[in-house]
């Protein structure tokens, strides 16, 4: 940041956001703090670049969840790879699983007809810079074993908080500054708590639709992968100093403490709490003066919104507290 501006300019949290989930599961940074999502994440990749390089497993996976019975305007394909495309990972992971009853069967197939193989796919190599390389992948190291499904389904679980709050600050109107803030606290200070339990969604019995609604179970910290235990740390270490520890415009300050979601004292350092005040203070002494020389008649409350549906629990904001 650039402290001199400070004062008048916030850096998007987006960006923010998504830079510390990429450096949270190894995708980011000169040195990788996260090698064993990274490696997870690359199967992933292998699968979805298989599904779409061969079409005999794109028209396998096609096939079968017609025989399911899944109408023609429901069937799923993989998610591309897309590294600068925001919560990429998460969709890709969490389609797989859901995928998992249709991949596992396809991916093996291929295997067993293409046994040998030195060239069965070309992989993209995405970093953070914007060259892309392509190299040969044999068909013996494409697919995911046990394991590596069982480490995805808490790599899902981690991904899904982040994620849901990248589309409630891109996408819902009604997400303030101030809301954001208070979203990314709970993420970090809460969410990423190291003895937080962890939520996971079970794989699907099959590709019908009704199997789509997947139900979800707690495993303690103690039952997490440690690869899960890194994200977090790293994802509560890059917050804190992309976020916390900077200071946010004078406005998105006063913002911050006339929210009632949540008390900035929360988040903000001491310094930065009685700076808060003080500028709130300010603002209201510059607001009574601007009325007290206006002769615009104020405009009447607006209508509160009526919500036809409850929300949905799954999707519940402020999770990690």
């Amino acid at each position: 940041s650039i402290d001199t501006l400070a004062d008048k300019v916030d850096t998007c949290l987006l960006h923010v956001e998504q830079r510390a989930v990429l450096f949270s599961i190894g995708l980011a940074g000169v040195t990788c703090q996260n090698p064993e999502v990274k490696a997870l994440l690359r199967k992933h990749n292998r699968v979805v670049t298989l599904t779409r390089q061969s079409l005999a497993v794109h028209k396998q996976i096609h096939d079968m969840q017609t025989a399911a019975g899944v109408p023609d305007h429901e069937l799923l394909t993989t998610t591309r790879t897309k590294m600068t495309r925001w919560g990429n990972q998460y969709a890709q992971v969490s389609r797989n699983c859901l995928l998992r009853p249709a991949l596992d069967p396809s991916v093996d197939k291929y295997k067993r007809e293409h046994k040998g193989e030195k060239e069965a796919i070309v992989e993209v190599e995405e970093g953070d810079g914007a060259s892309k390389t392509g190299k040969p992948v044999s068909a013996a190291e494409i697919g995911l074993s046990a394991s590596d499904w069982e480490a995805s389904q808490q790599l899902e679980g981690f991904l899904s908080y982040p994620f849901q709050i990248k589309e409630t600050i891109e996408k819902r109107p009604y997400c303030t500054g101030a809301q954001a803030m208070a979203l990314l606290h709970d993420l970090k200070q809460n969410f990423c708590n190291p003895n937080r339990y962890q939520e996971v969604k079970a794989f699907p019995d099959t590709l019908r639709m009704a199997d789509r609604a997947r139900a979800s179970e707690k495993l303690e910290c103690q039952d997490l992968d440690p690869m899960i235990d890194q994200s977090r740390k790293v994802l509560r270490e890059q917050l804190q100093s992309r976020v916390f520890d900077l200071r946010p415009s004078n406005s998105r300050m006063v913002l911050c403490y006339m929210s009632k979601q949540m008390s900035c004292k929360h988040y903000f350092s001491d310094a930065q709490f009685v700076l808060a005040e003080t500028l709130y203070q300010g603002a209201l002494r510059k607001a009574e003066e601007i009325l007290a020389d206006s002769t615009v008649m104020a405009s009447p409350a607006a209508k509160k919104t009526k919500f036809d549906k409850p929300v949905d629990s799954e999707s519940m904001l402020f999770r990690g507290s």
